[in-house]
């Protein structure tokens, strides 16, 4: 294949992995985004799709995962030769491995302290079922060899719902803590999937925009009464704080130290997540708060020892969230869980941990 005239679509971390080790022989004669906010990378121009000065004839590099039939569409528009994403990594065999250590969640640098070989021995003696095992095996795999024949798939269901964990979210009366609400798409799914047992719905969230965005979908789906909005953060280390930085459509939160606190920074309130948690009384916690996940744990023993709640949550962030997050739960109940793993994200991102109570 000649890779000398050509698109990339998609202005994403997989496609910036292309470019400055020359995997390709000539760079692109544009990237394709819809929605960059910036319209130039390494001299290399970032285009809308619409428009015209791009030649459909040429063939595109689709960069992007997670958008279903998002080939198909190209081709409906006018694209006539798109190359899916997969055959993408068996064209450039070792775009996966330069893009697997840009220190975006889990791809720290060295790769080897991706995973440790005993720990995980550990964790797939503590899992449950035969399927977190094997996903465990392919993590592993994947982290160690990223490749197309070691590419691990997303599982097919809403993010936080896995249909084959017996007995997640069965609790008569459920009362849900979200650590990371995000813009309430998973209080969106417990009320589509829960709404007869949803008896309080509390979240936890730092970014304004999405707190807008949280409060209009909590009207939208008539549960103001039930829900309670926190802003604020936790499990910050006692010398960090958070602050948020930009526009309000286009907000940063960096974890920063106080003398590097800007005039324009508005700076994250630290919550005590412990006494929120003895004073809500939740008997479900998913957590999702890059990378603080395991320090707000740590704060969370005494709540999860005494109450035993549901618990899902991301191991991923971090390269020893994977089985220190799991390690760290068991060490506070013992016997007291069954634990899952799914993995629910395409890049080996949303790996999720699932701890339900045996009582």
């Amino acid at each position: 294949m000649d890779l000398s005239d050509y698109y990339l679509y998609g202005f994403n971390n997989y496609c910036r992995a292309l470019l400055p080790r020359q995997l390709l022989k000539a760079p692109p004669l544009a990237i394709i985004d819809q929605n960059s906010d910036v319209d130039n990378f390494m001299g290399i121009s970032i285009l809308k799709p619409d428009n015209p000065d791009i030649d459909k004839s040429k063939p595109v590099f689709n960069c992007l995962l997670g958008y279903p039939n998002l080939e198909e569409i190209l081709k409906g528009s006018g694209f006539q030769w798109v190359i899916n994403t997969y055959d993408v990594f068996d064209i450039l065999n070792n775009s996966l491995l330069d893009m697997s250590v840009d220190g975006l969640n889990y791809r720290k640098k060295p790769r080897e302290s991706q995973i440790n070989i005993d720990k995980i021995k550990i964790l797939s003696g503590m899992l449950t079922d035969n399927e977190s095992k094997s996903i465990v095996r392919r993590l592993v795999e994947f982290r160690q060899s990223p490749s197309q024949s070691t590419y691990i798939f997303p599982e097919c269901y809403d993010m936080y719902f896995p249909p084959n964990i017996p007995n997640l979210y069965k609790e008569k009366k459920l009362r849900v803590m979200d650590v990371g609400a995000f813009n309430g798409d998973t209080l969106e799914v417990f009320a589509r999937n829960y709404r007869d047992s949803l008896e309080s719905y509390a979240c936890i969230e730092v970014n304004d925009k999405n707190i807008k965005d949280l409060k209009l979908n909590i009207e939208g789906l008539g549960l103001t009464k039930i829900t309670k909005i926190y802003n604020g953060a936790v499990g910050l280390p006692e010398d960090v704080v958070l602050v948020l930085r930009g526009k309000s459509s286009d907000t940063q939160v960096i974890a920063v130290d106080e003398a590097s606190i800007l005039l324009n920074d508005k700076v994250v309130n630290r919550l005590d997540f412990s006494k929120l948690l003895f004073e809500q009384q939740p008997n479900v916690i998913k957590m999702d708060i890059e990378g603080a996940d395991y320090k707000a744990l740590s704060e969370a023993r005494s709540f999860i020892a005494s109450y035993l709640p549901t618990l899902s949550l991301s191991v991923y962030h971090n390269p020893d969230d994977l089985w220190e997050i799991p390690m760290l739960i068991n060490s506070f109940v013992g016997d007291g869980y069954n634990y899952y793993i799914r993995h629910e994200g395409h890049w080996g991102f949303e790996t999720i941990f699932y701890a339900v109570p045996k009582k």
